[in-house]
Parts: structure tokens; sequence; C-alpha cells
């Protein structure tokens, strides 16, 4: 249980996130507009910098993965490409191209990371999904994010 209230105000903290992104790449007091690219590697570099002593603080461990669990990096690696580098920075093109109204509708599609997740998973690691249920949890998100956008 704890762990789904951890994602749940993980995901809220993203929410807010995404607003101060928002100001950064399209602005609604008439400053200058940031390129999506420079605000992402400042959001990353300042995330980087801000958990930079709880990295710093298991040196034994980052040690041990320097030397003997080399693959364990390259994931990490990995998933700093995929994750921040072009997760973060295709969402924060797409939220500088939307109109000023559609915030909420960037905040909806983000939550359909989870459906990807469960692919990936599928794909990659070889888990076991439900395709009756992932189906209808597709269409559902589908639905509702195609009701919510055509109720302007």
């Amino acid at each position: 249980m704890l762990g789904y209230l951890l994602i749940i105000a993980g995901n809220a903290s993203l929410a807010i996130g995404i607003l101060f992104i928002r100001l950064l790449t399209n602005p609604k007091d008439g400053s200058n507009q940031l390129n999506p690219f420079f605000v992402t590697s400042l959001v990353a570099v300042s995330g980087a910098i801000i958990l930079s002593p709880i990295l710093f603080s298991h040196t034994g461990e980052l040690i041990d993965l320097l030397r003997h669990q080399k693959i364990k990096v390259v994931h990490a690696v990995l998933a700093g490409l995929f994750y921040i580098a072009m997760g973060e920075l295709l969402f924060n093109i797409g939220l500088s191209k939307l109109d000023e109204n559609a915030l909420s509708q960037s905040g909806l599609l983000a939550l359909s990371f989870p459906i990807f997740a469960g692919l990936a998973g599928y794909i990659f690691f070889k888990e076991t999904i439900n395709i009756v249920r992932f189906s209808i949890a597709f269409i559902l998100m589908a639905a509702g994010f195609l009701v919510f956008v055509s109720g302007k």
C-alpha cells in the first residue's frame, strides 16, 4: 500500500513540475519563451545538483557499481537517455506547442505512462499481462482523453 501512495505522491510532484515547465516553455506573462531543449537540460542539471548529496552518501555502492557491475551503469545511462533526455525532452517540446489552456490535457496524456510501461515489460521482460484487461485499460484511457479534449 505504501508503494502505491508514494507513486501517487510522485505523480503529484511531477504535476507540479509540469506547471513550472509550462511557465518556462510557454509563459502567459508575455516574457520570452525558453527553448524546450534548454529547459529540459536546465531541469535535468538542477535535479542532478539537488540529488547529488544522496548519490555521494552512497559512495561504497557507487564504487562497487563502477568496479563490478558495469552493466548496471549502462542500464542507468540508458534510463537517463530514455527517461530524462528523450522522454522529458519530447514532453517539453510538446508542451511548448500546446495552447495556454491545454496543460490539463498534457497532464492527462502523461498518465498514459503505465500503459507503455506495461507494454514494455511484456515485450522486454516477458512479464505476463492479461490482454483483455490491458486492452480495456488502453481503450478507457484513450476514450477518457477524447472526452476530455472534445469538451472545449
